[in-house]
């Protein structure tokens, strides 16, 4: 299966390796992403984010999301334990 995230371009990854990426914390925020999230949130939106990661890995990615300038969100939600059976 080939994986195309960040620093990894063209290599062979697995599930495996792309979570030990994501523990990392060193995913960069994408700059149109992140001044659409600061307009809303300067605008007073609440912002719930939502992410395809897995509960497991809620530590590092929220180390990482603030590391690059997002935070103040309301609600963060993982992916839903079932969903992992798919």
């Amino acid at each position: 299966m080939m994986m195309d995230f960040f620093g990894n371009r063209g290599k062979k990854l697995n599930v495996t390796s792309l979570e030990e990426w994501m523990r990392k914390g060193n995913a960069p925020a994408l700059d149109h992403s992140l001044n659409l999230y600061n307009e809303l949130k300067s605008r007073g939106v609440q912002i719930i984010m939502v992410t395809s990661r897995k509960e497991h890995l809620r530590s590092a990615t929220i180390d990482n999301l603030v590391k690059v300038g997002y935070y103040g969100w309301t609600k963060i939600v993982f992916r839903w334990v079932l969903f992992n059976l798919l």
